[in-house]
């Protein structure tokens, strides 16, 4: 069977550059690991780095379905495979990098109080009200297409009540950003201010974030 020219050209771009780009950013944001071995200092730039590329991608594949609107087919198919390469090879460095170097303390802090703190106010307030449920829980929305073209909406509730019920130390119903760290660090036994391997697991497992449904 005859391979048309234009996908042709467009998987390879694909494949690639989602190895080129995937194993470049990997390589940097290595580098990136070596020179902030400890704490959370190395979590921003080599995130920038996949989010970056990523968007690159992005802009790329865009010109490439400008191209192949405006009658240059194989044209906008590289810019299209190339693209997508760049949004996968951006993905995976990432998970590479989580992989290979774990989590910052800080930063998974962070990422934790910026999903559950609803008042902003930078603490937890293990307590809700009539009118406000307790920041230990967090909806998510999901948008999905079945197989007959209708579109549905979900709602996933997820919790971090233990972490919160746990770092809540003084028992005042509020669990601190200086409590949560606390208790993040505990299972930090390299003492790197980094949770990686068997000590994100860990974690994760006793006091990890979890799907209520």
């Amino acid at each position: 069977m005859a391979v048309n020219p234009v996908v042709a050209v467009g998987v390879g771009a694909g494949v690639a550059t989602a190895l080129g780009v995937g194993f470049g950013v990997t390589k940097i944001t290595d580098a990136i690991a070596e020179k902030h071995p400890n704490g959370s200092s190395a979590d921003g730039p080599a995130a920038a780095w996949s989010l970056g590329t990523g968007f690159l991608g992005v802009l790329t594949t865009g010109l490439g379905v400008f191209a192949s609107a405006r009658a240059n087919p194989m044209v906008g198919a590289g810019l299209i495979g190339a693209g997508s390469g760049m949004m996968v090879g951006a993905v995976a460095s990432g998970i590479a990098f989580t992989v290979r170097h774990g989590v910052g303390v800080d930063t998974l802090r962070d990422s934790l109080v910026s999903k559950y703190d609803h008042n902003w106010n930078g603490q937890l307030e293990l307590d809700g009200s009539f009118w406000r449920q307790p920041e230990t829980i967090r909806t998510e929305r999901r948008e999905w297409e079945d197989s007959d073209g209708d579109t549905h909406v979900d709602y996933d509730l997820y919790t971090i009540d233990a972490l919160a019920n746990t770092a809540d130390a003084n028992r005042d119903r509020i669990a601190t950003r200086a409590e949560l760290r606390d208790t993040i660090k505990r299972y930090d036994e390299n003492g790197d201010d980094r949770l990686q391997g068997a000590e994100a697991r860990r974690f994760d497992r006793e006091l990890g974030e979890r799907q209520i449904y």
